[in-house]
């Protein structure tokens, strides 16, 4: 399993704007370092998020900036060539590796909801996961109930803004083999898994 950029205790900032797709690729010419340390000139400038609340753009750039630090700049490096589904699913990629409660969800819930063959999945599915990370969590043990219904909620946008659930079913994420084979080469094989490939294609891939 691919070890995460985290402590024991849950990060639980995602909440600032679930997968940002859009603001990272306003401002994917930040992402390397040259310029990640600029980055924080765009809550003043507003040149590329063109949001206009301060505090959303600093809460947006701070999630990315970590993203960024949670993967490093070889693998970010990969953003730039990839076309948008691919991006979509890289930033995926980089929301597992920097939020474990997530990356948990995924393992704990999503997968072996797959597995049973019953792949429906929603809100419900994650507070029930939840509550259950609670008894060993004391930082969701703490959380007001309208934020663990909101983390809870913006969990399963993730999944739907990434194309892993689909009118209420788990689907298998789409991208090519060569995409897939990156994974591979940095030793990050458990995202395939992750986005729910079968290991029939795990195994294609391995071959590319």
């Amino acid at each position: 399993m691919g070890k995460q950029n985290t402590t024991d205790s849950y990060l639980l900032s995602f909440t600032a704007g679930g997968l940002l797709l859009e603001e990272t690729d306003s401002l994917s010419s930040y992402l390397n370092d040259k310029k990640i340390d600029l980055i924080k000139n765009e809550i003043v400038n507003n040149k590329y998020l063109k949001t206009n609340s301060e505090s959303a753009r600093m809460r947006i750039i701070h999630e990315i900036k970590t993203r960024y630090n949670a993967v490093g700049s070889d693998v970010f490096s990969l953003y730039q060539d990839l076309d948008q589904n691919e991006k979509k699913i890289f930033i995926f990629y980089t929301c597992l590796k920097t939020y474990r409660l997530v990356f948990d969800f995924i393992f704990d819930v999503v997968i072996e909801r797959w597995l049973s063959g019953n792949k429906s999945l929603n809100i419900d599915d994650s507070l029930y996961f939840l509550d259950k990370k609670s008894s060993d969590h004391i930082e969701v043990e703490n959380l007001a109930d309208s934020t663990v219904k909101k983390i809870g909620s913006v969990m399963i946008k993730m999944l739907k803004d990434v194309g892993m659930i689909d009118d209420g079913k788990l689907v298998a994420l789409e991208a090519s083999n060569t995409f897939w084979a990156n994974f591979i080469r940095i030793n990050e094989t458990w995202f395939l898994q992750a986005c729910l490939l079968n290991s029939e294609k795990r195994d294609e891939i391995r071959h590319v």
